[in-house]
């Protein structure tokens, strides 16, 4: 099982967003992986959510600079479908465990 726990604030109408949006960390405690992830990009288009980032360290340095993307629609305080992306490989529904908090600046 795959757990992502992310912090990203994203722009909202004419703010501005801040230089770096946000941080990640990616775990799976059967195989013993620990990554973390610096978010480069974060929108929120409608209610489709975009988050783009690359992972700086990891345990497993195959997956260092590795791209991750984060995809999802934000109903209410929630965000459904969501799909994650490590380099090739695709995680989403039942084996992904969410934390996540989205920080939005409204403007």
């Amino acid at each position: 099982m795959l757990r992502l726990d992310a912090k990203a604030e994203i722009p909202i109408g004419r703010a501005s967003g801040p230089e770096v949006p946000g941080f990640a960390t990616i775990g799976d405690d059967f195989y013993d992986v620990g990554s973390h992830v610096a978010l480069q990009t974060a929108v929120l288009h409608g209610d489709r959510l975009t988050i783009d980032g690359t992972i700086t360290k990891s345990k497993n340095p195959v997956l260092v600079r590795q791209a991750v993307s984060i995809r999802g629609k934000v109903v209410g305080t929630a965000v459904e479908g969501l799909t994650v992306t490590i380099g090739g490989d695709v995680f989403n529904g039942a084996g992904l465990l969410l934390i996540f908090i989205i920080a939005i600046l409204i403007g």
